[in-house]
């Protein structure tokens, strides 16, 4: 899987929302519930998100080591509209916009990044993507009872445009922290983290796809959660391609 395929799945994500190390200082905490209860409080905080916007910052690392920052920007309005930019020295050098009709991208080589094929954008199971971690996951998800303990909930459904993806879920603060998505032996994850009240929603600011081929770090800064979405914050640009 190539960097910008990761990205589009990492994008696609955003949309639903979910840490490394401890629990965020005041983050809600619950009593223990039944994981059908558990599940159903989940899917409905998530499902109260109808809009997102936010700087971020990204880290691509491929796998021979080399890395790159990139200033961005993101917005989506879930489940079915995102859109990610990046630059690079103040020039663009990444435009991915998911509607429901299909995914738009634009992405140039530039001095100064790794080498990541990244005119090549396979587009399977990107629009899919979209919804897996809006509530509708979360909803469907049925509890894991072995590998479940008393202080994860580990769950399993359909995701990223495909079966069998499993999820960890902090029980004290019901926040997903790691989704582990099957793969032909090269299994991925999709780490979430850093959380803080946004809107009184626990939302991360930091979130990490890991595979063999490389990571990709993303930091949220100036995270709005329902906030108003500027007109034609979803027109791809007219040098971006719809991908097949």
């Amino acid at each position: 899987m190539k960097f910008v395929r990761l990205i589009a799945a990492l994008c696609a994500t955003l949309t639903g929302a979910v840490t490394l190390g401890g629990c965020a200082a005041g983050l809600p905490t619950y009593p223990p519930m039944d994981d059908a209860g558990s599940l159903k409080l989940i899917a409905a905080r998530l499902d109260s998100v109808k809009s997102i916007s936010s700087v971020a910052e990204l880290t691509l690392t491929n796998s021979q080591g080399q890395t790159v920052t990139l200033d961005g920007a993101f917005v989506a309005q879930p489940p079915d509209r995102a859109r990610l930019r990046a630059w690079k020295f103040g020039s663009p050098v990444l435009d991915l916009t998911i509607l429901t009709e299909g995914v738009w991208a634009y992405a140039v080589d530039r001095e100064g990044l790794p080498a990541t094929n990244m005119t090549s954008l396979p587009s399977a199971g990107v629009s899919q993507a979209l919804g897996a971690l809006s509530g509708s996951y979360f909803a469907s998800a049925q509890c894991v009872k072995d590998e479940s303990t008393d202080t994860t909930l580990v769950v399993i459904g359909p995701g990223f445009g495909q079966d069998g993806v499993r999820c960890d879920i902090q029980r004290r603060t019901l926040t997903p922290r790691r989704f582990r998505l099957p793969g032909s032996g090269k299994e991925m994850e999709l780490v979430l983290g850093q959380y803080t009240l946004e809107a009184g929603i626990a939302w991360p600011h930091r979130m990490e796809f890991r595979s063999p081929d490389g990571l990709i770090v993303i930091r949220l800064n100036d995270v709005e959660l329902n906030g108003d979405v500027e007109k034609g914050a979803f027109v791809p640009p007219a040098r971006a391609t719809k991908l097949p």
